[in-house]
């Protein structure tokens, strides 16, 4: 079991792979794939723990910059600017978490809540990250996603509707692998 919080941490970790300068967008998808497989048959608590695992891993890889703007610029000392990143990171983790919980407990019935379902939330996770608390818009699903053949629709859809297009590509993958 333990190696199903590994795999989606690895998972959550590679997300920032899509984003610049990599651009491998793919690794959205497939990363989303995987949170949304080790979900399908989780209770609530461990949704809740998957989905924070994966987006503490998320943020560790993609705000590093906190670091280097604490420790460089702001002359923080190493081990103090560790452990604030650190912080920060666990503690963005818990939006994905929230989703982890409410797709487990509520929405994950049947084939739309296996794919809307969790695609919706996703962009509810990230709107929610992104307005509270004063907001963190950082490392959304369709930042990494404007230089692909969906970048058409991002003046239509927004970066929420990329989101939710990669997401819900992610969740139909992880249900195709794990139907019975």
């Amino acid at each position: 079991m333990k190696i199903k919080y590994l795999f989606v941490a690895v998972a959550g970790a590679s997300l920032t792979l899509s984003l610049a300068p990599f651009d491998w967008w793919w690794t959205a998808i497939i990363a989303m794939a995987a949170l949304a497989a080790s979900m399908n048959t989780a209770s609530s608590k461990q949704g809740f723990l998957l989905s924070w695992c994966f987006g503490s891993a998320s943020f560790a890889t993609g705000v590093s910059w906190v670091y280097v703007a604490m420790h460089d610029f702001g002359e923080t000392s190493a081990i103090l600017a560790t452990l604030m990143t650190g912080v920060f990171c666990i503690g963005l983790g818990l939006v994905p978490a929230l989703l982890g919980y409410c797709y487990c407990r509520w929405v994950r019935d049947g084939i739309a809540g296996r794919t809307l379902g969790f695609a919706a939330l996703w962009v509810l996770s990230e709107w929610l990250r992104g307005w509270v608390f004063t907001g963190f818009p950082w490392l959304y699903l369709g930042y990494g996603h404007l230089h692909t053949a969906m970048a058409g629709w991002s003046p239509v859809i927004g970066v929420y509707g990329l989101s939710f297009w990669v997401a819900l590509s992610g969740s139909a993958i992880a249900l195709c692998i794990t139907a019975p």
